[in-house]
């Protein structure tokens, strides 16, 4: 489908409203999780108040990106009469956006849709793009589709309301982003905190920007657009394991850190990045990794998900991988062996951090 979203950045409070009024839509289905139920919610309801709005809240976190959770929501849109005429406003991170856009993708097979990112990793990555999906039998984002919102809304006063442990793991995904934006881009992120942000909010919409060119110009991610794909490998692949430790669930920030440790080794020798620079990356994602961390004796596990991405072709595993700031490969195939060694050493060197 075609890719006619866009991305419209809110300021203030009152910025923000006079959005939210202008919207051209019947009545309001406002996806909400439970946290950004009772922290974000309060801080829109006034502006949705001059017509008919319906919430519907679902458990927080990655556990519950199933299913289940999908067809609770397009059952509530049924008995509450939904139609096309009228507007799903995602108001979350990753997963409610994941989730809600499916289900107005299956939805009388497709209503519009709004994202407004409650986190840094969907203001900056996961809200922009159009891909939708659920997780399924223990495999991350099995199930879904694209289905573009009509716009993503990006008000950097809701990073108020986060954790820090929200933050860190989003800038996580800020900064993968500058790596493949260039030096420059890199550059500047790499060197500011996360706490930052709500003052540097530039370095969210570069971000967002940025995602936003490269899906354009491959809007069903045949091509082009894989190349964002660097660290989410073996990150998704340690996401899955974490669901299933009794130390998890990571958060998908701290995955992508430690699969950008190992695709940057990667990185250096399958696609000639520059050891140096490559050591320098990796301290700089090594801030945000957070336990449990697998061991060795997980990384047979770790294949086992990695057989499962959607980038694989004829049974081999792909990689996007860094050539340098600004330029990446796509689809390059790395044997088990290679990449078993790869995590062997990558999980060495984090344990003598």
């Amino acid at each position: 489908m075609t890719n006619k979203s866009s991305l419209i950045v809110a300021s203030t409070n009152k910025e923000l409203e006079v959005l939210l009024r202008s919207l051209s839509y019947g009545r309001f289905f406002v996806l909400c999780d439970s946290n950004t139920w009772r922290e974000c919610f309060p801080l829109i309801a006034s502006a949705l108040s001059d017509r008919p709005c319906h919430v519907h809240i679902i458990p927080p976190g990655e556990i519950h990106k199933q299913t289940e959770t999908l067809l609770g929501i397009l059952e509530e849109l049924a008995s509450q009469g939904f139609q096309k005429s009228d507007l799903l406003v995602n108001l979350g991170g990753g997963t409610v956006s994941d989730i809600g856009g499916l289900a107005a993708a299956l939805y009388q097979r497709g209503i519009p849709y709004i994202n407004l990112p409650t986190t840094l990793l969907a203001m900056a990555d996961a809200a922009h793009g159009g891909k939708t999906a659920v997780d399924f039998s223990g495999i991350k984002n099995l199930i879904g589709t694209f289905w573009f919102p009509q716009h993503t809304i990006v008000f950097p006063g809701l990073l108020k309301t986060l954790p820090q442990r929200e933050l860190h793991a989003g800038y996580v995904e800020v900064l993968k982003q500058a790596l493949l934006a260039g030096k420059q881009a890199w550059n500047k992120a790499s060197k500011l905190a996360p706490e930052q942000l709500i003052e540097n909010p530039e370095i969210i919409y570069e971000a967002a920007r940025f995602k936003l060119r490269i899906v354009r110009q491959d809007p069903n991610d045949k091509g082009l657009r894989q190349v964002l794909n660097l660290g989410h490998t073996v990150g998704h692949a340690v996401e899955a394991w974490s669901l299933r430790h009794p130390e998890g669930p990571l958060l998908h920030g701290e995955a992508i850190a430690l699969g950008m440790l190992a695709e940057l080794r990667l990185s250096v020798s399958h696609a000639g990045l520059d050891e140096s620079f490559a050591h320098l990356a990796t301290k700089v994602f090594s801030k945000f990794l957070k336990p449990p961390i697998p061991s060795k004796a997980d990384i047979e596990d770790l294949l086992q998900y990695m057989r499962y991405d959607k980038k694989n072709r004829a049974a081999a595993i792909h990689f996007s991988l860094l050539v340098k700031p600004g330029k990446a490969l796509t689809g390059v195939s790395i044997g088990e062996n290679k990449l078993r060694l790869a995590l062997q050493e990558t999980l060495s060197v984090i344990q003598h951090q």
